[in-house]
């Protein structure tokens, strides 16, 4: 609940005058950065070691909810009846 799901734009690193990407990212709300702690650093080690395979979890879950939001309410019901008939993996799933 801590983060946001929102869309950008990124740029890579080893071409930074190059075109934009659109994406969605997690952004930390707001209301919550009285929980974060500044006396130390981000560590992506210890992160990796810890938090990743939840936070990959996470991001799977969200991705799928977002995906479901842009549905039309037909696109949706045929979504899930493929689904319940076992066909996935589909165009239409990506």
């Amino acid at each position: 609940d801590g983060f946001e799901l929102v869309e950008a734009a990124v740029r890579c690193l080893d071409d930074f005058e190059g075109p934009d990407t659109e994406c969605t990212t997690y952004i930390w709300r707001e209301e919550f950065e009285d929980a974060l702690d500044d006396t130390r650093d981000w560590d992506v080690e210890e992160f990796s070691d810890t938090a990743l395979p939840e936070f990959v979890e996470l991001c799977a879950d969200l991705r799928e909810s977002q995906k479901a939001e842009s549905l039309s309410d037909e696109e949706l019901k045929a979504l899930t009846r493929r689904r319940r008939s076992g066909v996935v993996g589909s165009a239409d799933d990506e």
